[in-house]
């Protein structure tokens, strides 16, 4: 995507895993997404430019790097950092790369002053997405866990981005118009199955929570197990907590009482899908959720169209579907894009979905209800 706004969520999306929860509540409309990291790089000498589709940090490789990017919307390179300076070469979508160093100079968010530095010049940040490498991720054998009194465990991609395929080492999963199906770093997903396939290597199964849609499987050693500790609530004995979003000034503060314990950039509601201001409150939250376009929208030519599985660390705040919620599809913070939800990062919405109330165990895959909200959320 572009600078556009990103797009919506179904009522069917929203309403698909609710149940009883949410059977009282007006059919949802609409919901959106976000994403951006920082890091300062040591250069290597030769660094590699990955191109495969399927990129495998646990491999040997001769450069190590603390962080990569991966593009999200046709992006160019310019032979100095700053808006309008000169374009050397253009980066397509899915394109991964090492980021070297960041540079402070004129963008096209005026609240988004950070380039990278890569081979051969320097891409603004809005159409990045950061990637950190792990070194060695586990490979879980055994599920121990379960979510929804069955068998299971959440997961996060750990690399650029893995095919969807429909049986272990089978062919990939395709979209009606013919794209692959991609699972993309930080995407939060719910494994349900472990199988082998006949080289021995381990394949998760990942149940999809989008309506008549078939599990599919992603290869295991590119996927991290969320552990139970790290969904913990964050300081639950805190009192008077509240979150309170400036469109204005496009940002987050999460208060305890009149102290200030958390602050981020957002991306909320674009011209014509503006966030609801007003005093709302923690309604309904999810670690994923698979969102996908209105069946208005469903035309792949459709600007409107998206199809987005594992969204990360959904916290609804109506009854609409708006929520806050972490992205893996742009970088651009700082500016209304979306249709109405509060894109942040994953880490931001991370931090977050643990600290708001209500309490979501590990073993569900959604909690809350409008008829007991949780931590007031306050757009201003």
């Amino acid at each position: 995507m572009t600078s556009k706004p990103s797009r919506p969520v179904s009522r069917r999306a929203f309403l698909g895993t609710a149940g009883g929860v949410l059977a009282a509540l007006a059919a949802p409309r609409t919901l959106r997404r976000a994403f951006a990291a920082r890091q300062s790089l040591t250069i290597p000498q030769s660094p590699p430019r990955p191109a495969s589709p399927e990129w495998d940090f646990i491999q040997p490789r001769p450069a190590r790097l603390d962080l990569w990017g991966r593009i999200t919307a046709t992006t160019a390179v310019r032979a100095v950092a700053g808006l309008n300076q000169e374009v050397v070469e253009w980066l397509a979508p899915n394109t991964v790369l090492p980021l070297f160093e960041e540079i402070r100079a004129e963008g096209s968010n005026p609240r988004n002053d950070l380039w990278y530095r890569v081979n051969g010049g320097f891409v603004y940040t809005s159409t990045v997405q950061p990637i950190k490498p792990y070194r060695m991720p586990e490979e879980v054998t055994e599920i121990t866990t379960e979510i929804d009194e069955e068998p299971g465990f959440w997961a996060e991609v750990i690399v650029p981005y893995t095919l969807a395929r429909s049986r272990p080492s089978g062919p990939g999963v395709l979209l009606e118009d013919g794209t692959p199906v991609y699972h993309f770093y930080a995407s939060v997903h719910r494994v349900i199955g472990i199988e082998t396939d006949e080289a021995g290597y381990l394949w998760y199964k990942v149940y999809d929570d989008k309506p008549r849609t078939p599990p599919v499987y992603v290869l295991a050693r590119h996927m991290r197990r969320i552990r139970e500790k790290e969904l913990d609530p964050i300081r639950p004995e805190a009192r008077d907590k509240r979150i309170v979003v400036t469109l204005d000034e496009q940002r987050i503060d999460c208060y305890e009482g009149e102290r200030l314990v958390f602050s981020t950039l957002t991306s909320s509601g674009g011209e014509g899908f503006e966030t609801p201001k007003g005093e709302h409150a923690v309604v309904y939250k999810q670690p994923s959720r698979h969102m996908y376009s209105d069946p208005e929208f469903e035309a792949f030519s459709d600007p409107n169209f998206f199809d987005l599985p594992g969204v990360p660390f959904n916290i609804f705040f109506t009854t609409l579907g708006h929520a806050i919620h972490g992205t893996y599809w742009h970088g651009d913070y700082g500016r209304p894009r979306s249709h109405g939800c509060l894109n942040v990062t994953p880490e931001a919405a991370r931090w977050m979905f643990c600290w708001v109330d209500p309490y979501v165990p590990y073993s569900n895959s959604a909690g809350g209800s409008s008829r007991e909200p949780g931590t007031p959320v306050i757009v201003v």
